[in-house]
């Protein structure tokens, strides 16, 4: 959990937050709001490609100043020119395809005039200078979660990209996670209150040894249901949840709702089937 010692708490409270409601419809608006509390973006967008065909890409989510319109219009310009110039104008991620280069850490980007003149004519009609971005590998497949800096912003800082190295990967794994649940596409979705057994059910280790109601409880907890609420819910006593809740802790080794949270957030959770 070292990576979690790094994060301020306020910020660590808003990532707890952000799990409760991975697959609700303000995940996006909940993604861009955990982010400026980080950075000062413009917007983000989420890029799915092929691992094999890295000069394909996908806009898959999209949150802050921009609609999803221009966004995907901007996508398309980028995969026009991909195109004509028959590379991904993004040298990493054709260096990822071919086994080259670790998808660790935060990448830089500011589109050259020169060599780039299409993608310079993106950011500058929309007014963005630059990004830096996280890209993940997983199931032969490159996400790519872009942060874009407005003008009027100037450049990333160092101190800045610092703030990024410790938060992105926090963030990228629930984008993963919301991606599992929900797919990339909105008719995949599946039950919202359902985290963990999905979870469960695609061989996390760390939920296994529970039984359906202690998993039915977890659910309900992430999901943000108070005790009284999750007792409601399942027809059952107040006791019998908190039962349920207490048995369930000792089992994943944890003593609080926080401690639930990090086991979803944790990366090692997509080492595990990812």
């Amino acid at each position: 959990m070292d990576q979690f010692d790094k994060i301020n708490s306020s910020i660590w409270g808003k990532v707890v937050k952000l799990t409760g409601t991975i697959t609700r419809d303000t995940f996006e608006s909940d993604v861009y709001a955990l982010l400026c509390e980080v950075v000062d973006i413009a917007h983000f967008a989420v890029h799915i490609f092929d691992a094999a065909r890295v000069k394909e890409q996908r806009l898959s989510l999209v949150g802050g100043t921009v609609s999803y319109h221009w966004a995907q219009h901007a996508t398309r310009r980028a995969d026009a020119y991909t195109k004509q110039i028959n590379h991904a104008f993004d040298h990493n991620l054709e260096q990822i395809a071919k086994g080259l280069l670790e998808p660790e850490g935060v990448f830089h980007y500011r589109p050259d005039h020169v060599n780039h003149p299409e993608i310079a004519s993106v950011y500058k009609q929309s007014g963005i200078l630059e990004k830096v971005y996280e890209l993940r590998v997983t199931q032969g497949r490159i996400y790519q979660l872009n942060l874009y800096r407005a003008v009027r912003s100037g450049p990333f800082t160092s101190d800045e990209i610092h703030r990024l190295e410790r938060m992105l990967p926090l963030v990228m794994n629930l984008v993963l996670l919301h991606f599992q649940i929900c797919g990339a596409d909105e008719w995949q979705k599946h039950n919202e209150k359902h985290v963990i057994s999905f979870l469960q059910k695609n061989g996390v280790d760390y939920f296994s040894p529970l039984t359906r109601q202690e998993t039915e409880v977890c659910d309900l907890i992430i999901y943000g249901q108070t005790t009284d609420g999750i007792a409601a819910e399942m027809e059952v006593s107040v006791s019998s949840v908190k039962t349920y809740r207490n048995r369930a802790y000792k089992k994943l080794k944890i003593t609080s709702k926080s401690e639930l949270f990090a086991l979803i957030i944790n990366s090692q959770i997509y080492t595990t089937y990812g």
